[in-house]
């Protein structure tokens, strides 16, 4: 059917919950590296 599993996000957050999502994840793999 050509659809995955997961619901797209474009539709379920606003620009600045999509901000503070990749800033959360990019801090969680600088803690990661160390």
């Amino acid at each position: 059917n050509g659809r995955g599993m997961m619901p797209a996000f474009g539709k379920k957050l606003s620009s600045e919950e999509i901000t503070a999502m990749v800033e959360f994840i990019r801090s969680k793999q600088k803690h990661a590296d160390d």
